[in-house]
């Protein structure tokens, strides 16, 4: 089944999703269905990926979408707020 996402894409190249949420780094998984992650500010986080594999201290520039979407995001050093465009 179509989702909402394909129909604004065709619409507007510029729109990820159709929702921002603040996500606190911990233990928890990042929602299947986040399309971007997005820091306020650069700095750096320590991230788990799909396969389990863990990256610590990975650069990150505020309001510019990491080039992957992690399966956590358990740390962050510099920027103060993480979001999550679902």
């Amino acid at each position: 089944m179509a989702d909402k996402f394909a129909i604004n894409r065709e619409t507007n190249p510029y729109q990820f999703g159709s929702k921002i949420i603040e996500w606190t780094p911990g233990s928890d998984t990042i929602p299947p269905e986040t399309r971007a992650v997005i820091f306020d500010d650069d700095g750096t986080a320590d991230l788990t990926n799909q396969d389990g594999t863990t990256i610590a201290a990975f650069p990150v520039v505020g309001l510019a979408c990491l080039p992957v979407i992690p399966l956590k995001i358990t740390a962050m050093s510099g920027p103060t707020k993480c979001y999550l465009v679902i």
